[in-house]
């Protein structure tokens, strides 16, 4: 058993740079010029950059933006000083001024911040064609300029001292992408590269309608067969998340990747989940055979907003009053909630006994300032239940500052979101900095535990 009280680690995970690597292709207007290294780059990995060729102890402004959509740009900036050899070293210098300060190599991809002119444009980031890698674009101003508004007209007037465009990807090399539309699914698998069986994972996200890809691929890329599970918002499946849904339904998926030719199906199948989808697996948990282990980030043990019906069994949602939300306002849904006292969530009708499952091994990851969901409460409940039971096998991360949204690494720290469907825009709570050092810290958290638990024992060639 292990209980993890986290506030934030700094320290530096390494993992291997994918086969893909080369120097950026960069247009120098003078002399100075910036590297990126490695180009293209894997989304979940480090970069390092650095500029060359400037005076010495010369300000400079570093302007970064990626396009999200033909309206919408998501975009940061920083000011370095240059060495007395004329040079900026993202992974040595500090930012004296900008959209985040102090010695952060990533910084100038976290802290990026949407911009469009109308703000109805503005759109979550979130990348919905993972065959096809992000391009990031980055320039190099001389002095100091601190105006986002003047830094767009300079980037769109070629004043820049040099430019540069990355590759971020979703999929490794040789990973393999399978839309899977069969028995009454709606999911994409991604399989490795090399040589089976896979151990084998099912992929979950929240309210967002349809199939999301982005993290399959990226577990795909680190040698898990991968199935990006949809429930809602297809044509096939509930419309709304107020629906009921059926535990039939997702024990298809788990019988689907337990017998696959790919897929190690005998290890039994971990299941990954944020929000609703990390309810969802604390259900399929609780009364589904062949599950091995869970990560679920930022989800309650009880049925809601909608029901749970499984054969003869009936979970009737939680008290939350989505009716009073109000579509001109930005929402924070956990006002909207109805919570029991301290300890009472195993006596609600909903609930789930996942406590009991003494063969699963859990990871629960809980952003503690979270105001889409009550993660903080059910961050102690989870842990009081755990606790009673005397289970083997839990991690419990805590992460004081953070939010709903805990992406992959480098992610921008997304402060409120779009909820399809209903119209809303939906508060996510967190501090910037503190999120996006949690999203980095239990990503490969989360990682680590998935091949602890799932890799035993798997000849497989990753």
């Amino acid at each position: 058993m292990r209980i993890n009280m986290l506030h934030i680690s700094h320290e530096v995970s390494v993992r291997v740079k994918p086969v893909l690597f080369g120097l950026c292709h960069t247009m120098c207007r003078k002399m100075s010029h910036i590297l990126i290294e490695p180009n293209p780059s894997m989304s979940d990995e480090k970069v390092h950059i650095t500029v060359k060729g400037l005076k010495p102890h010369q300000i400079m402004t570093l302007y970064a933006h990626i396009d999200m959509s033909r309206k919408c740009i998501y975009e940061s900036f920083a000011q370095y000083i240059s060495s007395a050899d004329g040079t900026i070293d993202l992974n040595r210098d500090f930012s004296v001024c900008g959209s985040y300060t102090g010695k952060e190599p990533m910084g100038l991809l976290w802290s990026m911040k949407p911009y469009a002119v109308k703000k109805r444009d503005t759109v979550r980031f979130l990348k919905s064609d993972v065959t096809s890698p992000l391009e990031y674009k980055l320039s190099l101003f001389d002095g100091n300029i601190s105006n986002l508004n003047d830094l767009r007209k300079r980037y769109k007037d070629n004043t820049a001292s040099s430019t540069t465009a990355f590759n971020r990807h979703f999929m490794a090399p040789g990973v393999k992408r399978y839309e899977i539309r069969e028995n009454g699914l709606v999911a994409t698998l991604f399989v490795p590269a090399g040589e089976g069986p896979f151990p084998g994972l099912i992929n979950m996200f929240g309210g967002y309608p349809g199939v999301l890809e982005f993290k399959s691929a990226l577990h795909a890329s680190h040698g898990f067969a991968s199935l990006a599970l949809a429930y809602v918002g297809d044509k096939h499946l509930p419309q709304a998340l107020s629906q009921d849904l059926n535990l039939e339904y997702f024990e298809k998926a788990v019988q689907f990747m337990k017998n696959h030719d790919v897929v190690n199906g005998d290890n039994g199948i971990g299941l990954v989940g944020i929000c609703k989808g990390a309810q969802l697996c604390t259900a399929m948990a609780a009364f589904l055979k062949d599950i091995k282990c869970v990560v679920s980030i930022n989800g309650m043990a009880v049925s809601g907003p909608g029901g749970i019906v499984y054969r003869d069994l009936h979970l009737p949602s939680s008290k939350i009053y989505l009716e009073n939300l109000d579509p001109t306002k930005d929402n924070s849904l956990v006002d909207f909630c109805v919570l029991p006292l301290p300890g009472g969530s195993k006596y609600l009708p909903g609930f789930f006994p996942f406590h009991k499952k003494r063969d699963i091994s859990y990871m629960f990851i809980f952003g503690e300032d979270d105001l889409t969901s009550p993660s903080a409460f059910a961050a102690d409940e989870t842990e009081r239940y755990l606790k009673e039971e005397n289970h083997p096998d839990y991690t419990i991360l805590r992460y004081k500052k953070a939010g709903h949204l805990l992406e992959p690494p480098y992610s921008p720290f997304c402060e409120k979101y779009f909820q399809p469907g209903k119209g809303l825009n939906v508060y996510c709570g967190g501090k910037m900095f503190e999120h996006c050092k949690a999203q980095e810290d239990c990503w490969h958290k989360q990682l680590n535990f998935l091949k602890e638990k799932l890799m035993t024992n798997i000849n497989s060639k990753l």
